[in-house]
């Protein structure tokens, strides 16, 4: 709720003088001011992300900045690399990870969208090449992906999506180590797997592996259509690997539709599975 400059300014100097008002001029019991308003309950993650996508807008605008690319690689990622790295990754399903990933087999990678940041950190020294969108959030993202030593392609389904596809081929056909991307990005729905990442593992002939990971004490972002999910320092975080699939070259439309369905539950169950295994609780 919006509040009068006179009952903004009020709330104000109850903040400053370590008081805390309500809009009547009463003092309120276990609240805090936050932007326009007054909410209840305890400072949390949720009460500032207002704050933080208004932030986060400003800090899109400055997408393809010189100064903010010099801030990514000298900054943002090495402070990634801090913060990912004091996790405990446990496999589930590892016979799959030490079959095909530390060979560094062509293969065809894909989870969901609120996995996608700790996914690119933990597969980034297998140097894979990943589709992201065109868009201003991506263009960040390219540059994080960049900086870790990912190969970054731009495109999705809106936007671009056969060329990034076109040239994710040409990179497994001619013995690139994996290529990957978000099944159900660049916008959602969630959890509802497009075809592109499984048209070009027909295409391409790689087996397709679905991943997906959880962990108990994470930062959620509940106000984002994904639900993004970054695990907290020194969390364990479960990575759980799907059997890999193989799309025949002579599949057609209606039966790639099934395999598309295959992989939608598949990774729906993973992901209740490795949720349920950490205790995260959305």
């Amino acid at each position: 709720m919006l509040l009068p400059d006179r009952e903004l300014a009020r709330l104000r100097w109850g903040c400053r003088s370590g008081k805390d008002l309500s809009p009547s001029g009463r003092l309120c019991k276990n609240r805090i001011s936050l932007s326009r308003g007054c909410f209840d309950g305890p400072w949390s993650a949720q009460r500032k992300l207002p704050l933080l996508m208004e932030a986060g807008v400003k800090i899109r605008d400055l997408a393809g900045n010189p100064y903010m690319i010099r801030v990514i690689r000298k900054i943002v990622v090495p402070l990634l690399r801090l913060w990912f790295g004091t996790c405990r990754v446990e496999l589930v399903n590892d016979r799959v990870y030490h079959e095909y990933a530390d060979l560094h087999t062509p293969l065809v990678v894909a989870t969901w969208h609120r996995s996608a940041i700790f996914a690119l950190y933990f597969f980034a020294k297998f140097h894979p090449m990943v589709m992201i969108s065109q868009s201003k959030d991506g263009e960040l993202l390219a540059q994080v992906a960049a900086a870790l030593g990912v190969t970054p392609v731009r495109g999705s389904s809106g936007r671009g999506g056969r060329e990034a596809l076109m040239r994710m081929r040409q990179h497994l056909v001619r013995g690139g180590s994996a290529c990957a991307t978000v099944l159900d990005g660049p916008r959602g729905p969630a959890y509802v797997a497009k075809k592109g990442m499984l048209l070009l593992a027909q295409l391409s002939g790689a087996p397709f592996i679905p991943v997906i990971w959880s962990a108990r004490r994470t930062l959620t972002v509940r106000n984002s259509w994904d639900r993004t999910l970054l695990p907290l320092p020194w969390s364990r975080v479960c990575l759980a690997f799907g059997d890999p699939i193989r799309i025949p070259a002579s599949c057609g439309s209606g039966e790639l539709e099934r395999y598309r369905e295959l992989v939608e539950r598949n990774l729906n169950d993973m992901m209740a599975a490795v949720d349920c295994l950490c205790g995260y609780r959305g």
